[in-house]
């Protein structure tokens, strides 16, 4: 496993994915969105997709276009285009899949991260994309944010929802806890070609302040 520094002890703490690992679509909502600022994990599941969703526009004539780091695909099915769900977590996606077919969205599909770099390099092409959540939790953000500017042309928007800090899964004696690495996740998406059009603050209505909501476009480099 990576690790992801000491604490003040001087104790290793190694990053740690099975948190991701769920054996049901319920234990993937409370990993997903966790309980916050008096809201269940239902209530904000509610609240803040229909909200977001208000707010993403896709660019006219939008086939598809790309979930990055989607879970079980609450923003799959809130969205009008096909959309193609990217996890590295397995169980994931196959929750995903059976969330999918109960909320009748048969036009999305779930991929790896590796099965998506292998369609970009036979060419596949999304129209934009997204990342809820997602960026902040990944052991290496950077290599995320290249998956998704290889995937885009020039111009398209890639929405993302995050907090300043980082929230990476640690284990520490056989403890999970979450660290932040001290990697600037806005700083990662504007060396890696993306340049931001729009920010907002996520309402403190739906999730603890520090949070945002932000477009960003594909530099035409």
């Amino acid at each position: 496993m990576a690790e992801l520094g000491k604490d003040l002890m001087g104790d290793s703490i190694t990053y740690d994915p099975r948190v991701f690992v769920c054996r049901t679509t319920e234990e993937a909502r409370a990993t997903i969105l966790h309980e916050e600022v008096g809201l269940t994990t239902n209530e904000r599941w509610k609240r803040e997709t229909s909200y977001l969703a208000e707010l993403i526009e896709w660019p006219e004539n939008t086939r598809i276009v790309i979930d990055y780091g989607c879970g079980i695909g609450r923003m799959m099915n809130a969205v009008s285009p096909a959309v193609l769900g990217v996890d590295f977590s397995p169980s994931m996606r196959a929750q995903g899949e059976a969330y999918l077919m109960h909320e009748e969205r048969r036009e999305c599909g779930f991929v790896s991260p590796e099965l998506l770099c292998l369609l970009v390099e036979r060419g596949f092409r999304a129209q934009g994309a997204m990342a809820v959540w997602s960026l902040q939790h990944m052991l290496d953000p950077h290599e995320a944010i290249r998956h998704v500017f290889n995937a885009l042309p020039p111009g398209a928007p890639f929405y993302v929802v995050n907090r300043d800090n980082r929230c990476v899964p640690g284990l520490r004696d056989g403890n999970l806890l979450w660290v932040n690495d001290g990697i600037d996740v806005w700083a990662a998406l504007e060396s890696g070609g993306f340049v931001m059009v729009h920010e907002e603050p996520m309402p403190d209505t739906l999730c603890a302040p520090g949070a945002w909501f932000r477009r960003y476009e594909r530099a035409h480099v």
